[in-house]
């Protein structure tokens, strides 16, 4: 959704609240597509600090599907957001980031679901695991080692002494 700032930068004070519904089915990046299993609308409040400047604050909770990155069990990953964002419409720039990463911006207006992705890629957790004590999967069959074990051999080797190992087992 796109929101029209223009009204709210012109009148000093003027504070305006809106409850924008969040569109987005999934988040879709580098890493892969992530389905968002839950959302809750978006809480704007819009605060006009001084001429042409804008405070703009936004609190909304969303829970997407991320895969554990040792088993690739899907994972209810919660996200619970509450940004803060100054705008100097004036001097076209945002004091807190360059407007080259604040692509959210166009002008006067603001398109929430960009704000959104922004944020959520910002915020992205580093390390995602269905449990802290997660096994894996086994690198050779694939077996979740938290469900079940199997026969394969976990010998960890450097690809580059494979030659000699191959030696010893000639002999």
């Amino acid at each position: 959704m796109i929101i029209n700032l223009k009204d709210i930068q012109i009148i000093e004070g003027k504070i305006v609240k809106q409850c924008i519904p969040l569109e987005m089915d999934g988040f879709h990046c580098r890493l892969g597509a992530f389905p968002v299993l839950r959302k809750r609308n978006i809480n704007f409040t819009f605060t006009n600090i001084s001429m042409n400047k804008i405070l703009a604050e936004a609190d909304w909770k969303m829970t997407l599907g991320i895969p554990c990155d040792r088993c690739l069990t899907r994972v209810e990953k919660d996200f619970s957001f509450h940004t803060m964002r100054k705008w100097d419409f004036i001097n076209n720039q945002e004091e807190e980031e360059s407007l080259l990463e604040a692509d959210y911006l166009d002008g006067h207006f603001l398109d929430t679901e960009k704000f959104v992705y922004h944020e959520l890629l910002c915020n992205w957790p580093m390390k995602v695991l269905c449990r802290e004590d997660c096994k894996g999967i086994c690198k050779k069959c694939g077996m979740d080692w938290n469900k079940n074990s199997c026969q394969c051999e976990q010998e960890e080797l450097d690809p580059r002494m494979s030659v000699i190992k191959s030696l010893f087992k000639q002999c």
